[in-house]
């Protein structure tokens, strides 16, 4: 228990995170190589390049008393994404000096970041992620901005649309497998994934895509994470509320715009969300906290017009659809090799427990057994509250791989 109070304690300590200048020592970076786009017209897989290098910098990763210095380095590559096809979107590596200098890694951890709405919080604008604390610990970590986020903020972000995004993910890992290589960095050959709430879902999204194209996880750490978002939805529909007002048009936005479902946003929202979430969503000046003050409500029947509500509609059945697709607890078998954690607090008050009992359910009947499925479902706090707990027991699990 000491350990673990010791830990919590250098958790928090990470979380001060100090931004350093340039670094110099590598022009590559500083003047970044021009990458030819390919056909963007072509949607059968993104093609394999080099990661085109486009910053760099420090931040000092304050360990109570130490500091460890961690590099980080921005970067675009192509992936495919809905509704566009292929596309060049961007994310940020860290790895820390003293791994750079002695050119190996313990393996390469994937963070999945949870729900943003505002630029400056996306991974290669903001230095402060708590994913960053990997590297710490020996990993180079790699933190993809979401389709909507970084070089492609003039969009909107396909919230929840796990395909498009699982494959974004995916194909930076490779991609810093490829470049990590190339540099003579050793990273064993492993592969992490973690992600809490829409990480949690996107990490499992990453789990199943892996095992489509055969590469190896080698653990995977999703916290509640709304593995079932059309269960999601309808407990908020049922229960007539939610704990995050925002995620409401998120989900609409995003659906609308990945699968063309040409849905009439304006008739659909009542006001004031109708005329301003435009504004509030797509123009990522807002965080999540803010645009659910906006809003001013929790409960759907105050954000949606009855007309979307009735569950007969075109635009109810054309929105669940899609909500259907996206979820992971089914379309899909596990084949139980990877060992998975999942973790959830019973006092979540965002994101309905019944997501990580679901996903329990479907991997259990794939196969996975206690050797390799851990499950904790305890009292952690709310939602904000336990994604401490669950960064802490990930930087546990990962000081002892």
């Amino acid at each position: 228990m000491r350990r673990f109070s010791f830990l919590f304690i250098l958790l928090a300590g990470i979380m001060l995170l100090s931004c350093g200048g340039g670094n110099d020592d590598d022009a590559n970076i500083i003047n970044p190589p021009v990458v030819t786009d390919p056909d963007t017209t072509k949607t059968d897989g993104a093609s394999v390049q080099s990661l085109e290098l486009a910053d760099s910098g420090y931040i000092n990763s304050y360990l109570v008393l130490k500091s460890v210095s961690v590099e980080y380095f921005d970067v675009r590559y192509y992936s495919v994404a809905l509704p566009v096809g292929k596309v060049k979107v961007s994310g940020r590596i860290y790895i820390s000096k003293d791994c750079m200098t002695s050119k190996s890694v313990k393996g390469i951890v994937l963070a999945d970041h949870y729900t943003i709405t505002k630029e400056s919080q996306c991974p290669t604008e903001d230095t402060n992620y708590y994913e960053s604390m990997f590297a710490t610990l020996g990993y180079a970590v790699v933190v993809p901005d979401y389709y909507g986020f970084g070089v492609t903020k003039d969009y909107p972000q396909t919230y929840l649309c796990e395909e498009t995004t699982a494959r974004q993910c995916l194909d930076m890992v490779k991609q810093t497998q490829n470049w990590l290589k190339k540099r003579k960095i050793d990273t064993a050959g492993k592969v992490y994934n973690i992600g809490y709430s829409q990480g949690g879902a996107v990490a499992m999204a990453v789990q199943r895509r892996a095992e489509a194209e055969g590469m190896t996880i080698d653990k995977t750490y999703a916290g509640a994470g709304p593995y079932d978002v059309d269960g999601t939805y309808t407990y908020m529909e049922k229960h007539d509320d939610t704990g995050i007002p925002a995620v409401v048009p998120l989900m609409l936005i995003g659906m609308n715009y990945a699968y063309k479902l040409n849905l009439d946003l304006p008739k659909i929202f009542k006001e004031p969300l109708a005329s301003n979430y435009a504004d509030w969503v797509n123009s990522k000046n807002y965080t999540v906290t803010e645009i659910n003050h906006k809003i001013g409500t929790s409960r759907l029947s105050n954000m949606l017009q009855p007309e979307f509500l009735d569950s007969t509609s075109a635009a109810n059945i054309s929105f669940r659809k899609m909500l259907k697709v996206n979820s992971l607890i089914s379309g899909w078998t596990a084949k139980a090799k990877t060992p998975i954690y999942l973790f959830h607090s019973t006092e979540d008050d965002i994101v309905p427990t019944l997501n990580t009992y679901e996903m329990e359910k479907k991997l259990r009947a794939d196969g996975y057994t206690d050797k390799n499925l851990t499950v904790e479902t305890l009292p952690w706090g709310t939602h904000s509250t336990a994604l401490l707990a669950f960064y802490l027991k990930c930087y546990y699990d990962l000081m002892d791989q």
